[in-house]
Protein backbone atom coordinates (compact mmCIF):
# COMPACT_ATOMS: atom_id res chain seq x y z
CA UNK A 1 0.00 0.00 0.00
CA UNK A 2 2.75 2.66 0.93
CA UNK A 3 4.49 1.64 -2.28
CA UNK A 4 1.59 2.58 -4.44
CA UNK A 5 0.83 5.55 -2.42
CA UNK A 6 4.35 6.65 -3.39
CA UNK A 7 3.82 5.56 -7.19
CA UNK A 8 1.07 7.98 -7.38
CA UNK A 9 2.48 10.52 -5.89
CA UNK A 10 5.67 10.54 -8.25
CA UNK A 11 2.93 10.62 -10.90
CA UNK A 12 0.96 13.67 -9.35
CA UNK A 13 4.82 15.37 -9.82
CA UNK A 14 5.56 14.43 -13.00
CA UNK A 15 2.46 15.60 -14.19
CA UNK A 16 2.65 18.93 -12.41
CA UNK A 17 6.19 19.59 -13.61
CA UNK A 18 4.98 19.17 -17.13
CA UNK A 19 2.50 21.35 -16.67
CA UNK A 20 3.75 24.53 -13.94
CA UNK A 21 7.30 25.03 -15.14
CA UNK A 22 7.68 28.13 -17.29
CA UNK A 23 10.72 28.80 -19.69
CA UNK A 24 13.17 26.87 -21.54
CA UNK A 25 12.50 23.07 -21.26
CA UNK A 26 15.38 20.39 -22.60
CA UNK A 27 15.75 17.29 -23.69
CA UNK A 28 18.74 15.14 -23.86
CA UNK A 29 20.11 11.47 -23.26
CA UNK A 30 22.85 10.44 -20.45
CA UNK A 31 25.08 7.06 -20.13
CA UNK A 32 27.39 5.62 -17.90
CA UNK A 33 28.80 3.15 -15.43
CA UNK A 34 27.42 2.38 -12.21
CA UNK A 35 29.74 0.87 -9.44
CA UNK A 36 27.19 -1.19 -7.40
CA UNK A 37 27.08 -2.40 -3.80
CA UNK A 38 24.60 -4.04 -1.43
CA UNK A 39 24.63 -3.11 2.28
CA UNK A 40 23.60 -5.61 4.72
CA UNK A 41 25.18 -8.88 6.87
CA UNK A 42 24.81 -12.11 5.36
CA UNK A 43 27.27 -14.20 7.66
CA UNK A 44 30.64 -15.96 6.17
CA UNK A 45 30.19 -13.69 3.33
CA UNK A 46 32.58 -10.76 1.78
CA UNK A 47 30.90 -8.14 -0.51
CA UNK A 48 32.69 -6.47 -2.64
CA UNK A 49 31.10 -4.06 -5.73
CA UNK A 50 30.62 -4.30 -9.37
CA UNK A 51 30.75 -2.23 -12.19
CA UNK A 52 27.31 -2.35 -14.12
CA UNK A 53 25.48 0.01 -16.37
CA UNK A 54 23.14 2.46 -16.82
CA UNK A 55 21.61 4.57 -19.68
CA UNK A 56 18.45 6.50 -20.25
CA UNK A 57 16.69 10.08 -21.19
CA UNK A 58 16.77 13.64 -19.44
CA UNK A 59 14.28 16.14 -19.27
CA UNK A 60 15.42 19.74 -17.69
CA UNK A 61 12.45 22.17 -16.83
CA UNK A 62 12.98 25.62 -15.29
CA UNK A 63 11.95 26.17 -11.69
CA UNK A 64 12.37 29.88 -11.29
CA UNK A 65 15.82 31.33 -11.92
CA UNK A 66 17.76 29.16 -9.87
CA UNK A 67 16.97 25.64 -9.83
CA UNK A 68 16.11 23.14 -12.56
CA UNK A 69 13.50 20.26 -12.35
CA UNK A 70 15.27 16.92 -13.63
CA UNK A 71 13.58 13.40 -14.77
CA UNK A 72 16.09 10.95 -15.63
CA UNK A 73 14.05 7.92 -16.18
CA UNK A 74 17.28 5.38 -16.61
CA UNK A 75 17.46 1.77 -17.07
CA UNK A 76 20.04 0.88 -14.55
CA UNK A 77 21.67 -2.64 -13.00
CA UNK A 78 22.78 -2.65 -9.39
CA UNK A 79 24.17 -5.38 -7.09
CA UNK A 80 26.96 -7.09 -6.10
CA UNK A 81 29.50 -9.74 -5.35
CA UNK A 82 30.01 -11.91 -2.68
CA UNK A 83 32.30 -14.85 -1.81
CA UNK A 84 31.86 -17.51 1.41
CA UNK A 85 35.04 -17.58 3.04
CA UNK A 86 33.37 -19.84 6.13
CA UNK A 87 30.42 -21.90 6.56
CA UNK A 88 27.55 -19.25 8.19
CA UNK A 89 25.27 -19.76 10.69
CA UNK A 90 22.62 -21.70 8.71
CA UNK A 91 24.37 -23.19 6.75
CA UNK A 92 22.48 -26.00 5.52
CA UNK A 93 19.55 -23.93 5.14
CA UNK A 94 20.71 -21.89 2.07
CA UNK A 95 23.73 -23.46 0.89
CA UNK A 96 22.16 -27.22 1.47
CA UNK A 97 23.35 -28.45 -2.41
CA UNK A 98 27.01 -26.97 -1.71
CA UNK A 99 28.06 -28.61 1.38
CA UNK A 100 31.14 -30.17 0.00
CA UNK A 101 32.87 -27.16 -0.99
CA UNK A 102 34.30 -24.76 0.98
CA UNK A 103 34.51 -21.54 -1.66
CA UNK A 104 31.64 -20.47 -3.09
CA UNK A 105 31.05 -17.20 -4.80
CA UNK A 106 28.26 -15.48 -6.05
CA UNK A 107 26.97 -12.16 -7.67
CA UNK A 108 23.24 -10.60 -7.40
CA UNK A 109 22.43 -9.28 -10.22
CA UNK A 110 19.18 -7.28 -10.44
CA UNK A 111 17.91 -4.68 -12.95
CA UNK A 112 15.36 -1.69 -13.01
CA UNK A 113 14.03 0.94 -14.34
CA UNK A 114 14.46 4.03 -12.50
CA UNK A 115 12.76 7.38 -12.55
CA UNK A 116 15.22 9.71 -10.59
CA UNK A 117 13.29 13.24 -9.56
CA UNK A 118 16.73 15.61 -8.85
CA UNK A 119 16.75 19.29 -8.53
CA UNK A 120 19.18 20.95 -9.63
CA UNK A 121 21.49 24.25 -8.82
CA UNK A 122 23.88 25.04 -11.26
CA UNK A 123 27.04 27.21 -9.70
CA UNK A 124 29.13 30.20 -10.79
CA UNK A 125 28.51 32.31 -14.08
CA UNK A 126 30.95 31.07 -16.81
CA UNK A 127 31.07 29.30 -20.09
CA UNK A 128 31.67 25.55 -17.86
CA UNK A 129 28.91 25.52 -15.40
CA UNK A 130 29.39 23.57 -12.50
CA UNK A 131 25.81 22.74 -10.44
CA UNK A 132 24.76 19.81 -7.39
CA UNK A 133 21.63 17.95 -7.43
CA UNK A 134 19.47 15.91 -5.48
CA UNK A 135 16.65 14.58 -5.22
CA UNK A 136 14.29 10.82 -4.66
CA UNK A 137 14.10 8.33 -7.09
CA UNK A 138 11.76 5.23 -7.47
CA UNK A 139 13.08 2.24 -9.31
CA UNK A 140 10.85 -0.52 -10.78
CA UNK A 141 12.12 -3.73 -11.08
CA UNK A 142 12.60 -5.25 -14.27
CA UNK A 143 14.64 -8.97 -13.16
CA UNK A 144 16.91 -10.58 -10.81
CA UNK A 145 19.25 -13.10 -10.79
CA UNK A 146 21.72 -15.18 -8.39
CA UNK A 147 24.89 -16.15 -10.66
CA UNK A 148 26.62 -19.30 -8.22
CA UNK A 149 30.39 -20.40 -8.89
CA UNK A 150 32.39 -22.42 -7.04
CA UNK A 151 35.94 -23.88 -6.38
CA UNK A 152 37.20 -21.14 -9.78
CA UNK A 153 34.32 -22.89 -11.92
CA UNK A 154 31.71 -22.08 -13.41
CA UNK A 155 28.35 -22.32 -12.19
CA UNK A 156 24.04 -21.30 -13.13
CA UNK A 157 21.76 -18.96 -12.46
CA UNK A 158 18.90 -18.79 -10.11
CA UNK A 159 15.58 -16.31 -11.16
CA UNK A 160 14.83 -14.79 -7.44
CA UNK A 161 12.84 -12.13 -8.80
CA UNK A 162 9.46 -13.31 -7.51
CA UNK A 163 11.40 -12.87 -4.29
CA UNK A 164 12.67 -8.96 -4.31
CA UNK A 165 10.47 -6.29 -3.77
CA UNK A 166 8.72 -4.66 -7.02
CA UNK A 167 10.05 -1.13 -6.11
CA UNK A 168 13.13 0.16 -5.35
CA UNK A 169 12.78 3.75 -3.26
CA UNK A 170 16.20 5.79 -2.82
CA UNK A 171 17.74 9.08 -2.83
CA UNK A 172 20.66 10.29 -5.13
CA UNK A 173 23.07 13.38 -5.13
CA UNK A 174 25.78 14.88 -6.27
CA UNK A 175 26.98 17.39 -9.07
CA UNK A 176 29.05 18.04 -11.91
CA UNK A 177 29.97 20.00 -14.99
CA UNK A 178 28.55 21.27 -18.36
CA UNK A 179 29.95 22.89 -21.09
CA UNK A 180 28.17 24.66 -23.88
CA UNK A 181 28.58 23.39 -27.97
CA UNK A 182 26.05 25.11 -29.51
CA UNK A 183 22.59 25.20 -28.69
CA UNK A 184 23.21 21.76 -27.13
CA UNK A 185 25.30 21.22 -23.73
CA UNK A 186 27.52 18.52 -23.07
CA UNK A 187 27.80 17.56 -19.15
CA UNK A 188 29.60 15.37 -16.90
CA UNK A 189 28.26 14.32 -13.40
CA UNK A 190 29.45 12.18 -10.68
CA UNK A 191 26.44 10.87 -7.94
CA UNK A 192 25.62 8.33 -4.92
CA UNK A 193 22.50 6.35 -4.78
CA UNK A 194 21.28 5.41 -1.04
CA UNK A 195 18.83 2.77 -1.32
CA UNK A 196 16.07 2.84 1.70
CA UNK A 197 14.66 -0.07 0.66
CA UNK A 198 15.08 -3.87 2.05
CA UNK A 199 15.11 -5.53 -1.72
CA UNK A 200 15.13 -9.09 -0.85
CA UNK A 201 12.18 -11.45 0.70
CA UNK A 202 13.68 -14.69 1.57
CA UNK A 203 12.85 -17.96 -0.19
CA UNK A 204 11.77 -20.85 1.22
CA UNK A 205 9.45 -23.16 -1.07
CA UNK A 206 10.26 -26.43 -2.48
CA UNK A 207 12.54 -24.96 -5.68
CA UNK A 208 14.63 -22.51 -3.42
CA UNK A 209 15.76 -21.80 0.00
CA UNK A 210 17.38 -18.21 0.93
CA UNK A 211 17.50 -16.95 4.14
CA UNK A 212 15.50 -13.55 4.60
CA UNK A 213 18.27 -10.87 5.25
CA UNK A 214 18.14 -6.84 5.17
CA UNK A 215 19.73 -5.98 1.57
CA UNK A 216 19.76 -2.56 0.30
CA UNK A 217 20.79 -1.09 -2.80
CA UNK A 218 24.11 1.20 -3.01
CA UNK A 219 25.71 2.70 -5.83
CA UNK A 220 28.28 5.26 -7.53
CA UNK A 221 27.15 6.81 -10.94
CA UNK A 222 29.32 8.37 -13.06
CA UNK A 223 27.46 9.58 -16.26
CA UNK A 224 27.93 11.63 -19.21
CA UNK A 225 25.32 13.15 -21.62
CA UNK A 226 23.98 16.26 -23.63
CA UNK A 227 21.10 18.19 -23.80
CA UNK A 228 19.19 20.37 -26.68
CA UNK A 229 16.45 22.91 -26.65
CA UNK A 230 13.07 21.14 -26.43
CA UNK A 231 10.72 23.33 -28.76
CA UNK A 232 11.52 26.90 -30.52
Amino acid sequence: MKTKLILCLVCLCLFFSLNLTAGEKRLGALGGINIATLAGDIDGAEPSSMTLGAFGAILEMPLGEQFMLCLEPVFIQKGAKYKVTAEPDGYDDYYYYFDFFDDIEYKINASYFEIPILLKKPLGSGNAKPYILAGPSLGILSSAEIEISFMGLGGFDIDVKDYCTSFDIGLTFGGGIGLPFGNNILFAECRYTLGLTDIFEGADDEDLELEDVELKNRGIQIMGGFTFPLGN
